[in-house]
């Protein structure tokens, strides 16, 4: 009998510890533009090469399968992409994806004769991002603003 409720509470232990994993609830990801490059083209609509960086603020990592992004730079909108490859982002760790993409005409258009107007080295962006985290979990939206070094 002494055996049988010391597996028990053995098991209950367990349970309960296993049920606290599985609702763990993640603090959201920070997602920055920490680099923007206009690509060579050889179309009318240009294309640009965004870089990401994704900051982990959690004590485990963040298992990421999907990311969606929205850009636009000095209010002009301008890219829409994806991100569908699957990563780990490590706890308390930071990851830099780099993603190529093909713009809006008409915001690069108003984009580079804007920049052309009035050359800069530092350009205003705002993104927003829905990250889709593995597991069960709904998908996390991030909106973020700042500056970003340009580069030609």
């Amino acid at each position: 009998m002494r055996n049988t409720l010391i597996a028990l509470f053995a098991l209950a232990c367990v349970a309960i510890t296993g049920c606290s994993q599985l609702f763990y609830q993640y603090e959201d990801p920070k997602v920055d533009l920490v680099g923007l490059e206009l690509l060579p083209s050889q179309s009318i609509n240009p294309g640009f090469r965004l870089t990401l960086q994704l900051t982990n603020p959690n004590d485990r990592p963040l298992p990421i399968s999907g990311l969606y992004y929205e850009v636009s730079i000095e209010g002009h909108d301008i890219a829409a992409g994806s991100f569908n490859e699957p990563l780990d982002l490590p706890a308390y760790g930071r990851q830099t994806i780099t993603s190529d993409v093909r713009t809006s005409l008409l915001g690069s258009i108003n984009l580079i004769s804007d920049l052309a107007h009035k050359p800069r080295n530092q350009i205003n962006y705002a993104l927003s991002a829905k990250i889709s985290v593995g597991g069960w979990s709904l998908p996390i939206r991030i909106q973020r603003s700042g500056t970003v070094q340009f580069g030609r």
